[in-house]
């Protein structure tokens, strides 16, 4: 399964240098905001550098797989109804481990004390809870200061049609160690940098009749760090790798371009002129705005059951045969999508 560390943080620093910033509740990303993440290939030419204040050059990163990050509002999340407490939704358009399109649906508290990440939706396993939550961090963070995050999250699925159940137990120790100018492709932004001390113990379980029986267990000790910027023109993590106990850079993304409120996105001003009807067998969508590419259906675990191009203002595409059911459908762009639940009453 495709693993996806994905945490929002927000920094506050004092005046001591001008590459000290400031961030805090409200400072970053919003709905209708798009992220475009690239991972790294040349991992070698990346260090992640000392403590305290510091200057890190990646301008010559090259980029990989691309995965797009969508900010949305809570009511256009897959599971809003499940997580009742979303303040912001995240959908990232992915591929799986085969290549494949696939979406994971994140689901953030926030308040003016802290971020909170409360679900996950995926296609492979549906809905997950992190218990009690994932702390991103609490507003403001400070550099030198020190947090935690204790979490357990578990996911059960079908492999091959047996019962599989996988459990984590998460202790995240979080320093806030070093803050300077970083470069990357995308320009060169004052950041703060986030050291991840995280020791993860995975279980594998298999469900024999009614009973779960313990399978395997393995221990996650890698570390990671993240670079965060409150540019107005990025707003967002700039830059995270992933680091063994032997300091070796073993996995890399960065943020490749990021569209905040833009005007290139005209659906930011008229979505709410577009029109999704569902006569049966066809589901019409009215008033499309220009830029848009494909309509995506999903179903309710957030595997994508059907899609079509957007050729026209007016598109429609076939749903006949379908179960009867909840589903989403997004209208995406390169840089956003907008979402409506439907049901469908089947045939």
């Amino acid at each position: 399964m495709k693993q996806i560390n994905f945490f929002l943080s927000f920094i506050l620093f004092g005046l001591i240098s001008e590459a000290q910033i400031t961030l805090n509740y409200g400072d970053l990303v919003s709905a209708g905001d798009t992220v475009i993440n690239f991972t790294v290939d040349d991992l070698s030419a990346i260090s992640p550098g000392g403590t305290g204040e510091q200057t890190w050059n990646f301008a010559g990163l090259t980029p990989g797989g691309t995965d797009t990050l969508c900010f949305v509002a809570p009511d256009e999340t897959l599971a809003y109804d499940v997580f009742p407490d979303t303040d912001l939704g995240l959908k990232i358009l992915t591929t799986d481990d085969d290549g494949n399109p696939d979406t994971i649906w994140i689901y953030l508290d926030q308040s003016t004390d802290f971020l909170h990440i409360i679900g996950i939706s995926a296609s492979l396993f549906g809905n997950a809870k992190p218990v009690p939550y994932q702390n991103l961090m609490p507003y403001p963070v400070t550099y030198g200061d020190v947090f935690y995050s204790d979490y357990t999250s578990v996911v059960k699925t079908y492999i091959d049609s047996d019962s599989i159940m996988f459990k984590s137990d998460v202790h995240d120790t979080v320093y806030v160690n070093a803050f300077g100018e970083l470069t990357t492709p995308a320009g060169t932004f004052n950041t703060l940098r986030f050291f991840h001390d995280k020791y993860e113990i995975d279980s594998t379980f298999v469900k024999i009749g009614d009973t779960w029986i313990f399978a395997d267990r393995n221990i996650n000790d890698d570390n990671y760090y993240e670079w965060w910027t409150n540019d107005p023109e990025a707003k967002m993590k700039i830059l995270e790798i992933t680091v063994s106990q032997s300091g070796e850079v073993t996995d890399g993304n960065y943020t490749g371009e990021a569209k905040i409120h833009s005007s290139e996105i005209p659906a930011l001003t008229n979505k709410t002129n577009i029109i999704f009807e569902n006569t049966g067998d066809f589901l019409i969508i009215k008033n499309i705005p220009e830029g848009f590419k494909n309509i995506i259906v999903y179903d309710i675990s957030g595997k994508e059951i059907l899609s079509a191009p957007v050729n026209r203002a007016e598109e429609r595409i076939f749903t006949g045969g379908q179960s009867a059911g909840l589903y989403l459908v997004s209208l995406v762009s390169p840089y956003m999508s907008i979402s409506k639940k439907i049901i469908m009453a089947g045939h």
